[in-house]
């Protein structure tokens, strides 16, 4: 069905993301950041929006914990209906630096990029420092319905990330699935 965008700031711009459900694993009540943009606690907390993983989602949670070694304890689902308005940016992930998180790709594939960090000199209010930006491309694929990507601490600490604006892009809507490890 139709659901609404969700709309946040990102890197102080307003954004809109496509229609995303988060999920906690059962008894998991710590500290999280929601989108890495938001403190919040759950469940409960301001504005969250997390439900308890249901079964299915539990054992695919347990999978990934047993397979990686990686306690995996939060998920989110999120619906890109089309290739323009529901994107990724080029980013790195807001998660415990000793973390990585695992995508789930299901429906119309989609692409999705890694891109070099590089250090830019910035200025803001007088004040010049160095920053990491996006740099280019240095992988990319279509992510295939049924497809596990595993980006790892060090991938997410060394790389930008991003599903990219795809004008061309036709089929039926693609959903993402992915698991990560909240503190």
């Amino acid at each position: 069905g139709a659901e609404p965008m969700s709309k946040y700031l990102f890197r102080g711009k307003p954004m809109q993301r496509a229609p995303n459900r988060e999920y906690y694993y059962p008894g998991h009540d710590t500290t999280t950041y929601r989108w890495g943009q938001q403190r919040v606690m759950y469940p409960g907390g301001p504005e969250y929006t997390g439900t308890q993983m249901p079964p299915w989602m539990v054992a695919m949670a347990d999978t990934i914990s047993a397979r990686w070694g990686q306690r995996v304890n939060h998920a989110i689902l999120t619906k890109y209906e089309h290739g323009t308005r529901t994107h990724s940016p080029p980013h790195k992930d807001k998660i415990p630096a000793d973390t990585g998180f695992f995508l789930l790709s299901f429906g119309t594939p989609r692409r999705f990029q890694f891109l070099e960090t590089e250090m830019r000199e910035v200025t803001k209010k007088g004040t010049t420092r160095l920053k990491e930006v996006p740099g280019a491309v240095v992988w990319e694929q279509e992510l295939a319905s049924g497809s596990l990507l595993v980006v790892t601490p060090q991938m997410n600490r060394e790389f930008f990330h991003a599903l990219p604006k795809t004008k061309a892009w036709q089929g039926q809507p693609r959903f993402s699935l992915i698991f990560r490890t909240i503190r």
